[in-house]
């Protein structure tokens, strides 16, 4: 019978793990790698066990620890091997400084005195170099994006290309004006993020007498001509235990999908409106529950979900922002991020060359050094190194400063202790679940990923699922060979369809024929 170290040394090493727990579940996470496990209870006594002299391990402790995660060490470092400057995905085009509201939590401070916008032919140029580039997505965003005078013409032009998708971040005030051209564009490729910070009460404090009426009969319109929207919640002192109510409001208003953004102290934006971590964590907890009963989405928890149920080893590197993502701004200046145009200091000229700003400036350069290990924290690897916009604004750095990092930490104990009690326990040791059982990603970058920019995590679709399935849609144009599974039916079954098909099942096929049993 092997001894308590010759099995260390063979199987799991208890030293490499940090024990972890939420709701009395306990959860192990490795300190080298992307991976973590839930034992049952009697896995765990034997785990703890192992960390106080005792004798050698009977049959049965030492068929449970052959059957944990026993990857080797990882030589881990703070350089991708995977990520690539290959293709942009997203331009964000802050449109214009103008805007019919002012909002008190304004990060911009933006309202109907301020100035400043794109103007049409840089939009035109900009984009055609981003599409070249592989953008498929541009989001609008501002101030209030519809006011740009040219903002149907812009919207016209981002569609043309028939692949595109076009995302308006809106306070929804003058959708109603826009109703000729909303019936023209496909639905399935223009979305809308409107914005709703709280109840009556709380959104018209924030954005003035009657803001909250005209949203809710913005949305009422929009439920009636079949338009589908995301509603984004800013979360603050006097909205957060409204959550709830929130929830049944975008239900009742047909909304299937909600986004919660991280309030910045920034602009308008004051600290005393900051909440605490220990307070948003259980309102947002009671506030799932209540969107599960009412078929709604809250994609910041969908998101989360796609980093800790992806492929064991899976690296949550960095934000898209910078290595995916980049945004022009009405200062005819390039920035790593839309929320980072309130940070003039970041700001790189727009000479006419798109493609030289995006892999050559120095400031996303710097940017694409943050790395997991910023965050001196269990499950670095698996959440990255925080948000770089809130880090920056919190401490000008790109990573590891982020305010909301132990919220998403929480959250993630959460959706993992979730997700292993509705496995059934038993008295012997044995998992109950372990990173790579349930798959919500499959890591399209391989060992690394990156986080998508808290901004946007959906779009808004005529049907429920509103999360970004971005991973399949690449998947049918550029084959991934890496989870193509084969196709194993007798020939004669199959002579109709062309053999290059027949490898074409993502997740669908059986690997047994490949195992070799």
């Amino acid at each position: 019978m092997l001894q308590t170290e010759e099995l260390h040394r063979h199987f799991f090493r208890p030293e490499l793990w940090d024990r972890l727990k939420d709701q009395n579940i306990p959860i192990y996470c490795r300190r080298d790698r992307a991976d973590w496990f839930v034992p049952n209870l009697a896995g765990d006594r034997i785990l703890q066990s192992l960390n106080h002299e005792r004798g050698p391990l009977n049959a049965e402790e030492s068929l449970f620890l052959q059957r944990l995660p026993a990857a080797p060490a990882t030589d881990y470092t703070p350089l991708p091997q995977n990520l690539k400057l290959t293709h942009l995905k997203e331009l964000w085009l802050h449109l214009t400084n103008h805007c019919n509201q002012a909002c008190k939590h304004c990060l911009f401070s933006c309202s109907s005195a301020s100035s400043g916008e794109i103007d049409f032919e840089t939009i035109q140029k900009i984009s055609r170099q981003a599409y070249a580039l592989g953008v498929r997505i541009f989001a609008l965003s501002g101030g209030e994006p519809t006011i740009h005078p040219d903002f149907i013409t812009i919207v016209d032009s981002l569609l043309a290309a028939g692949d595109s998708h076009v995302v308006v971040l809106s306070n929804g005030i003058r959708l109603k004006a826009l109703a000729e051209n909303l019936a023209i564009w496909p639905k399935e490729r223009f979305h809308l993020q409107l914005s709703l910070d709280g109840l009556e009460k709380e959104h018209d404090h924030l954005r003035g007498p009657g803001a909250f009426r005209s949203l809710s009969t913005t949305l009422d319109w929009l439920k009636d001509q079949e338009i589908s929207v995301t509603l984004a919640c800013c979360l603050t002192k006097d909205n957060y235990q409204n959550l709830n109510a929130i929830v049944d409001f975008a239900a009742d208003n047909g909304v299937t999908n909600l986004h919660l953004t991280w309030y910045f102290v920034k602009g308008r934006g004051q600290v005393e409106a900051f909440t605490a971590m220990d307070l948003l964590f259980p309102a947002i907890l009671e506030a799932a529950d209540r969107a599960r009963q009412r078929d709604v989405s809250i994609d910041n928890l969908e998101a989360l979900k796609s980093q800790i149920f992806a492929p064991p080893g899976t690296i949550h590197w960095a934000s898209t922002s910078g290595w995916e993502s980049v945004t022009l701004a009405p200062d005819n200046k390039i920035y790593p991020s839309p929320s980072l145009v309130s940070a003039p200091e970041l700001g790189i000229p727009f000479n006419g060359d798109l493609e030289s700003a995006w892999r050559d400036n120095p400031v996303l350069k710097n940017l694409r050094q943050s790395h997991p290990q910023m965050v001196k924290s269990p499950c670095n690897l698996l959440l990255g190194p925080g948000d770089p916009d809130q880090s920056y604004l919190e401490a000008q750095t790109f990573g590891g400063d982020d305010p909301y990092w132990l919220l998403q930490f929480k959250l993630s104990l959460h959706l993992i202790s979730e997700a292993a009690a509705k496995s059934p326990s038993s008295n012997s040791p044995a998992l109950r679940l372990q990173m790579g059982d349930i798959l919500k990603s499959c890591g399209a970058h391989g060992r690394e990923a990156l986080v998508h920019n808290n901004c946007l995590l959906a779009l808004a679709q005529p049907d429920s699922r509103t999360v970004v399935k971005e991973f399949y849609q690449q998947a049918v144009s550029r084959p991934k060979l890496d989870i193509l599974n084969p196709v194993t039916y007798d020939l004669e079954l199959m002579s109709h369809i062309p053999e290059s098909a027949r490898w074409r099942g993502y997740g669908c096929g059986s690997p047994v024929s490949e195992a070799d049993l």
